[in-house]
């Protein structure tokens, strides 16, 4: 049996992978400002939360440190794409993943919406903390999800100039993660534990 079930949890990691994003509340009750991914554990907090603050501003506030809230790395976000089932694109518009890309800007939270409706979600992440906790200037990281029309987006990771660190611009948040909470983790496997179980009697009943 334990060996059914490990081989059901790894066809359960192995689904598509963008349908593993899930919206949460993160301070009242369907706020949705919580991004949930169920396969790396994170928990991305809506960009509209720290919309307008420089990433001074953010590591100088306490409230998201006490929260379990820490910057995203490179390797946070480019998993983040791929588990939204998008592909990171250059600076030239691209085609192919309109409604990934659109599904992902709400979730994370539109940060500019235009006139025409199109939406646009940008954020920093990974700014540079000196050792002795300085917030010294340094190359600050960025991401671009743009829809610029039905077929064509951005959905792109850039490097800003280290000014940026210090700057508060009011059409990008700050992209923050944690682990997720732990009665909430516990949940989501004791969720899939409870679904795995159920096949694998079914399919023992099915042998008998």
């Amino acid at each position: 049996m334990t060996k059914h079930l490990t081989i059901l949890f790894l066809l359960v990691l192995s689904s598509p992978l963008h349908a593993a994003l899930v919206s949460s509340d993160y301070l009242t009750p369907g706020d949705n400002l919580i991004t949930r991914d169920t396969v790396t554990g994170l928990e991305w907090l809506d960009l509209t939360v720290t919309q307008g603050l420089s990433p001074d501003a953010v590591q100088s506030n306490p409230v998201f440190s006490a929260q379990g809230f820490r910057y995203a790395l490179t390797s946070d976000v480019s998993t983040l794409f791929q588990n939204a089932g998008i592909t990171i694109t250059s600076n030239d518009p691209v085609s192919g993943q309109i409604n990934e890309v659109t599904a992902l800007i709400n979730l994370l939270g539109a940060t500019t919406v235009l006139p025409d409706g199109r939406l646009i979600s940008e954020g920093y992440y990974h700014p540079f903390v000196t050792p002795d906790g300085g917030l010294k200037g340094d190359w600050v990281y960025k991401t671009e999800l743009s829809l610029l029309d039905d077929t064509l987006y951005f959905a792109a990771i850039t490097r800003g100039e280290a000014s940026l660190q210090s700057y508060a611009n009011p059409q990008f948040g700050n992209l923050l993660v944690r682990p997720v909470p732990l009665p909430a983790a516990i949940w989501l496997f004791a969720a899939g534990l409870t679904g795995l179980v159920g096949i694998s009697r079914r399919n023992k009943k099915t042998a008998a």
